[in-house]
């Protein structure tokens, strides 16, 4: 064969259908607002915060971030408050997903009041490292600590 030859391949057995992620077991509402986690990371990346580096769990992405965090949530009421609960609903997701993209966890939800942190009523959105891990990481509780320590223990979460 030589440099300019192509070799053919044969797709027609082969699905190309891209593959959703299949929401994490829970109640109705849990799994309606896993499934519009795309939609709702690009208002955040769009609208909410335009023009973030990509991947927005990338570094650069959490820097900008951290800049403009306080002008959305400066304490820890506003977390909850139901004023910003679009908002806060974003920013929950985008954590969580930070951990799913860049540390191999895995969503959850954990029906306690503790996991709900006051911004939902059905379920806690948290996410954890492993299947059976006996203590997952609450995303809401974690935005008002970032509230009280200038964004720290986000970053303390991730190793920075």
């Amino acid at each position: 064969m030589g440099s300019g030859d192509q070799i053919g391949m044969d797709f027609d057995d082969v699905d190309l259908t891209p593959v959703e992620t299949p929401a994490p077991p829970g109640p109705p509402e849990w799994v309606r607002w896993f499934r519009q986690m795309d939609a709702r990371l690009t208002t955040f990346t769009t609208e909410t915060i335009p023009g973030l580096p990509q991947p927005i769990w990338s570094e650069p992405a959490m820097d900008r971030i951290e800049a403009v965090f306080f002008d959305f949530l400066p304490d820890e009421a506003s977390v909850t408050d139901p004023a910003n609960a679009d908002i806060a609903d974003q920013f929950v997701r985008w954590t969580g997903e930070c951990f799913v993209r860049a540390s191999g966890w895995q969503w959850c939800t954990v029906p306690d009041a503790r996991a709900r942190g006051g911004l939902y009523r059905d379920f806690g959105p948290a996410v954890r490292g492993y299947d059976d891990d006996p203590d997952p990481l609450f995303i809401v509780p974690l935005l008002k600590a970032a509230t009280h320590n200038d964004f720290g223990e986000i970053r303390y979460r991730f190793g920075g």
